[in-house]
Formats: C-alpha cells, sequence, structure tokens
C-alpha cells in the first residue's frame, strides 16, 4: 500500500503543472485574441485618471478658492446680524450667499453657501426659502449637516408642520456617533 501512495503523490505533480501550464496558455491567447480591445481599455483608464485629476487640480481647487474668499463679506454681515446683504450681497463689490452658491457649483464652498442662505431665509422668517436651501446643502459634514437638518426642523416648526419637525430632528440627532 505504501507504494501505490508513492506513485499516487508523484503523478499529482505533473498533473498540476500541466494545468497551470493550459491556464497560462488560455491566459496568453486571450491577451492575444484581444490585445488592441486591452490596450484601449488601459489608455481610457489611464486618461480618465488623468482628467480627473486635472480637473481637480486646475479647475475645482481654484474655484473653491475663490468661493471661499467672495464668501468672506458675507460671512462678516451673518455674524452682525445683516441677513439681506449676507444673503444677496450688495451688487457692486461682494457676492451674497446665494450668487456663491449659483456662481461656484460644486464646491464645499457653495453648499456652505447654500447653508449660510438658509439661516438668512429662518432669520428673516422665509420658511419655505429656508427649507429649500437647507435640502440644496448636501455637505458631508459631521458638524454642519446636523445643523443643517436640525435648522430644516426648526423652519417646520415655525410654519406649525410639527410631524416633519420631529422626522428632521431625528435625523439631525441619528446623523453622528458623538454623544455630545
Amino acid at each position: 500500500m505504501s507504494k501505490e501512495k508513492k506513485i499516487v503523490s508523484q503523478s499529482q505533480p505533473a498533473s498540476s503543472d500541466s494545468n497551470v501550464e493550459e491556464v497560462l496558455t488560455r491566459t496568453e491567447q486571450f491577451i492575444e485574441q484581444h490585445q488592441k480591445k486591452l490596450t484601449a481599455a488601459a489608455i481610457a483608464l489611464i486618461v480618465l485618471i488623468a482628467g480627473i485629476y486635472l480637473v481637480n487640480r486646475y479647475y475645482l481647487k481654484p474655484r473653491e478658492e475663490a468661493a471661499q474668499a467672495d464668501m468672506f463679506t458675507a460671512q462678516n454681515y451673518i455674524s452682525i446680524d445683516s441677513f439681506k446683504l449676507a444673503l444677496h450681497g450688495d451688487g457692486v463689490s461682494y457676492l451674497g450667499f446665494l450668487e456663491v452658491a449659483e456662481e461656484y457649483p460644486f464646491t464645499r464652498a457653495s453648499k456652505l453657501a447654500r447653508y449660510y442662505a438658509g439661516i438668512c431665509y429662518l432669520k428673516l422668517g422665509q420658511y419655505d426659502e429656508a427649507i429649500e436651501q437647507f435640502e440644496k446643502c448636501r455637505l458631508k459634514s459631521p458638524l454642519i449637516t446636523p445643523m443643517c437638518l436640525g435648522n430644516t426642523g426648526d423652519a417646520y416648526v415655525e410654519k406649525g408642520d410639527l410631524e416633519k419637525a420631529v422626522l428632521y430632528y431625528r435625523k439631525a440627532a441619528g446623523y453622528s456617533d458623538n454623544d455630545l
């Protein structure tokens, strides 16, 4: 019996080697048959990655910085309770939150401007507009997002819709794992 086991164990590596060779041969054949398609796919992937990098580096990053700079004066006006000026700007030398949100789409500053615009509308008693701005905010921030949801709840309370207000307060409370 021990001779049979030795014979079987010696023949197994030979069959596994032939299986590996067969798989390699199939892979090589596939690559040879589809070489143009694979090359085109690789080039397309490289171009896509380079395009994303270039758009982020040379388009979005400078726009983000410009949006932050344009929002500075509006942030100062909101801190002194000049909500209309913060919201609409002065029309001459600086932009309000609404203009920043419109002129710089796809930036974090645009989303933050939507949040600030919602605050301004809430303070001005324009609750439907506040809710609209808060819903457009879409920031994924552990601090701003729960505040945005809570302020949406505040707007619904002011409108008298307590069911929706409670819904937004619960969303705000459950947004983060932070116990504070």
